[in-house]
């Protein structure tokens, strides 16, 4: 499963700054600051990124938005959203999906077909466990090349708020000594094709995804 993950305001990374910038100019400063940053925890607000096709609230009839190249040369926007979709009869909220059933369970299905989007991170966190099933060391994952990892997301409307889960998958050789599940990565080359193109996105979520580093949190 993915319960925690790291979006790092301090970062270095020009992404992450295009992101957080674009969400300041486009929802206001004051607006922005109330998004969380560091380690991100269930119900926490953060920007999440779609492309700009895919903009909820843009009309048909607007003109094409200014650039605002937030990953490599796609054309990409931020919204800031919830984590987490409302539990049953006032359960606990849902923050993942499983790709092996998300394009057939009723709460997921729809926003699986019609609404993706990817959560920019600087790394996932999960626990190694001892042989009782009680947590141990907590670790931060990131991939060799970059820091920066783009998870698969859904999302939906629960009134005037958005709300995401993020797909996750079985462990690859990487994340299996730590937890049978990880989150679904998608390559940043990937995105519009994740969001834009529903086969596309059909064959990402089956991914195994890259090989990860872990590095210890304290």
């Amino acid at each position: 499963m993915c319960g925690r993950y790291l979006f790092d305001d301090d970062s270095d990374l020009a992404q992450v700054q295009l992101i957080q910038n674009y969400i300041e100019q486009r929802f206001g400063a004051e607006r922005a600051a109330q998004l969380k940053r560091g380690e991100i925890f269930p119900t926490d607000e953060v920007p999440i990124v779609l492309t700009a096709e895919a903009d909820p609230f843009r009309q048909p009839e607007e003109e094409e938005p200014p650039q605002n190249k937030l990953v490599g040369d796609s054309h990409l926007i931020a919204l800031p959203m919830f984590w987490g979709f409302p539990g049953f009869k006032g359960s606990r909220v849902l923050i993942n999906a499983r790709q092996e059933t998300v394009a057939e369970k009723p709460i997921f299905c729809e926003a699986f077909a019609e609404r993706r989007c990817v959560v920019p991170t600087t790394g996932f966190i999960e626990w190694s466990h001892d042989e009782k099933g009680r947590a141990l060391k907590k670790f931060r994952f990131n991939t060799p090349e970059t820091p920066l990892l783009f998870l698969a997301g859904i999302y939906t409307f629960v009134g005037q708020e958005l709300r995401f889960v993020i797909l996750t998958t079985g462990a690859n050789p990487s994340m299996a000594p730590i937890h049978n599940r990880q989150p679904v990565i998608i390559p940043s080359g990937m995105i519009r094709p994740w969001i834009n193109d529903p086969a596309a996105a059909d064959e990402l979520r089956q991914s195994p995804g890259p090989e990860m580093i872990k590095t210890p949190i304290e």
